[in-house]
């Protein structure tokens, strides 16, 4: 039998545990379980920030399709044609409900 640590944080407390890595090893590396235990046991939504996978935005996606892939905005400004969706990693621009411009 392998076994492997794996740590996790869980708000202020540090859990270690043994796993026994022949039941896992050809599907997971160990920084993927370790990652698949702090999502689990995550206190809050902000300990998950960055535990997701990388998102991809891009020229004219629509503003419902980067609010599915990014999640709900801080703020949404509308003017007119034009509308903004502040995050608070960055801005968004769309016309015509597009995305034209991140800052």
């Amino acid at each position: 039998m392998h076994l492997s640590s794996v740590s996790v944080r869980c708000g202020l407390w540090q859990v270690g545990c043994d796993v026994n890595y022949s039941d896992w090893r050809d599907k997971y590396t160990i920084p993927e379980v370790e990652r698949l235990f702090n999502v689990a046991f995550a206190a809050s939504e902000a300990e998950l920030e960055g535990a997701e996978e990388t998102v991809l935005l891009k020229l004219n996606m629509s503003i419902e399709e980067v609010i599915a892939r990014k999640s709900k905005p801080k703020t949404r400004v509308e003017l007119g044609s034009k509308t903004i969706l502040s995050y608070d990693d960055l801005k968004l621009i769309f016309k015509d409900g597009k995305l034209v411009d991140a800052e």
